[in-house]
């Protein structure tokens, strides 16, 4: 839509979309999904990539490139398809879960300000920014955040096909890395521009006289 055409970016329901459109296109011969992302909110994320996995290993193979970073949701998706393929300066990884609190309740009484919340329901208004954050509070919105990491760490580890504790012990536990470092640590295939994948499946990305000089240069640098 016109908002994807100006940001770059698009939304879950967009990117299914296209991937059934794609597959179900006898002139494709694959899927790339061309990714460059550092991520974003959990919701939507664990379906996407359940999606991408109940339809890959078929005829078309399902590409995710890295072009140029791929980190925290948006590597939960990557890691769904069936190969990976990072960008020679590309980054993928930051397998975690976060969320913040801000007390803000010393500025308010810095301004004269306090607020009085009107509320039904014993947690409704629990870990609002206008107090400290108490123990109750911490440990329910803790237990969300393991939830999601717990989910997020089985799904690379089913995606990419090996272990939880594999995915822990050697995916960086919420770092991100570069080209080298992910193809030594089992998180991606290949290192490979966007055209160079596009090429391997037959797309023409460079005009002839490019390819030429390329190819002579090349030549000479064998030579």
């Amino acid at each position: 839509d016109a908002f994807s055409a100006m940001s770059g970016g698009t939304s879950y329901a967009g990117i299914k979309g296209a991937l059934y459109k794609a597959l179900a296109n006898d002139d494709v011969k694959a899927v790339v999904l061309d990714i460059d992302s550092p991520g974003g909110s959990v919701p939507g994320t664990e379906e996407l990539s359940n999606e991408i996995r109940a339809v890959r290993g078929g005829e078309k193979p399902i590409i995710a490139q890295v072009n140029k970073l791929a980190a925290s949701a948006a590597y939960w998706i990557a890691a769904s398809a069936d190969e990976i393929v990072v960008s020679p300066s590309g980054r993928a990884g930051s397998i975690g879960v976060y969320t913040a609190h801000d007390d803000v309740s010393a500025a308010l009484e810095k301004r004269g300000i306090k607020r009085t919340y009107i509320s039904a329901g014993k947690h409704k208004v629990e870990g609002n920014e206008t107090e400290p954050l108490g123990k109750d509070a911490l440990a329910h919105i803790q237990d969300s955040v393991n939830r999601s990491y717990n989910r997020f760490v089985a799904a690379v580890a089913e995606g990419r096909g090996t272990t939880v504790g594999k995915v822990e012990d050697g995916y960086g536990q919420g770092r991100v890395f570069y080209a080298e470092a992910l193809m030594d640590r089992g998180m991606a295939d290949s290192v490979a521009t966007l055209e160079q994948t596009l090429e391997r499946f037959g797309a023409d990305t460079q005009p002839a006289y490019v390819r030429r000089v390329k190819a002579a240069n090349q030549a000479k640098a064998e030579a």
